[in-house]
Order: C-alpha cells, then sequence, then structure tokens
C-alpha cells in the first residue's frame, strides 16, 4: 500500500491536521472501487479544492520547494508541482498504472511562467488528459492552448515528445529535487 495512514497519522501535531488526513482517507474510501476515470475526477476535484494555491517563497521559505503530499495536506496549501505531485500520488495509491501517469512540466503561454501539471492517458493510444489546478475541468492536452510541453516524468522515467510519439530518455536519478522528495516521503511512511 502506498498510503500507511497509521504511519503518516504519526506525523500530525494536531486535530486540524487530523481532520485533513480523515478527508484524504475519505476520498480514498470513496473512490475505490469506483470505474477509473472516476477517481481521476475526485481526485483532480479534491486537491483542487482543497489546496490553497501558495508560492514556494511564501510556504517555504525557498524558491524551489517539492512538498510531499503529507506536507501539503498540512498546509492546506502548495503551488503547482504541489498539485500535480499529490495528485499523482494519490491515483497510484488509488491502482491506477504508473505507466499512466506523468508529472510534466510545461510553459504556461497566457502566464508566461513555468507550470507543473499531472497527466492521465488510459491507454497508449488514448487523448492526454490535463489535471491542473489552474482550470478544475480535466481537458485533453490537444485541447490546451494555454500550455507547452517541455518534459514529462513518473517513477519510471523522463520522457519527452518527439512529433505525436514520446520517448524515454532515462530514469529518474538526475531530478535531484524528485529523489529529494522520494526520500521525504519514505520517512513519513509511504512505500514504493
Amino acid at each position: 500500500m502506498l498510503w500507511n495512514f497509521d504511519t503518516i497519522k504519526e506525523h500530525l501535531k494536531t486535530s486540524a491536521n487530523e481532520s485533513r488526513l480523515k478527508e484524504v482517507k475519505d476520498l480514498f474510501d470513496n473512490a475505490s472501487g469506483k470505474p477509473e476515470y472516476k477517481k481521476i475526477l475526485l481526485v483532480n476535484d479534491f486537491f483542487n479544492k482543497k489546496l490553497k494555491y501558495v508560492e514556494d517563497a511564501i510556504n517555504w521559505d525557498q524558491k524551489d520547494y517539492w512538498a510531499t503530499p503529507v506536507e501539503s495536506i498540512l498546509r492546506a496549501a502548495g503551488d503547482c508541482e504541489d498539485y500535480a505531485i499529490c495528485k499523482y500520488f494519490a491515483l497510484l495509491g488509488l491502482g491506477i498504472e504508473v505507466s499512466k501517469l506523468r508529472i510534466v512540466y510545461v510553459k504556461a503561454i497566457k502566464l508566461k511562467q513555468a507550470h507543473m501539471v499531472l497527466t492521465y492517458r488510459a491507454t497508449p493510444t488514448s487523448n492526454v488528459q490535463v489535471l491542473d489546478n489552474i482550470i478544475d475541468v480535466i481537458k485533453t492536452f490537444s485541447q490546451r492552448h494555454d500550455l507547452e510541453y517541455v518534459y514529462g516524468f513518473n517513477a519510471d522515467g523522463l520522457y519527452i515528445t518527439e512529433g505525436t510519439a514520446e520517448k524515454r530518455l532515462r530514469d529518474t536519478a538526475s531530478l535531484s529535487l524528485w529523489q529529494s522528495l522520494l526520500e521525504k516521503m519514505k520517512a513519513e511512511g509511504f512505500s514504493f
């Protein structure tokens, strides 16, 4: 089990934090056994509503900090990669195959800044669905003219696209923030 709620609970200090963790556990209980796309919708909606967007400089007093799902839940806040990370690990915990998910670094064209989203592809030939904290509606990547793909990654590797095909470049060992995130999550009781 990816999410060990009993071990995670040991990291909580207040009843407010226990209440937030209970909401996540309720999400898992509600989504468990549902069709895959319903899980996608529930997780996207949950984190878009439960987390407030706060820049790392304000939330963590750092330029770039990748929070664990527990850290984001406890603060009830995060920036774009924190939303994507929470959604990614929640969906993995709900049994979605890692091969269907990518945390994707994009350029948000209208915002003129870097951004991260989570993508989901039901099959290798399906349209890529974008789970974003900027808009609540899940749209295909081809419908998101405001986003320009840079690269994606998951537990299996780092990916780029060439035309319409995706190509795996290498493993994620070179992504230091990702490796640091995984170590923090192991300390919180997550299992991989």
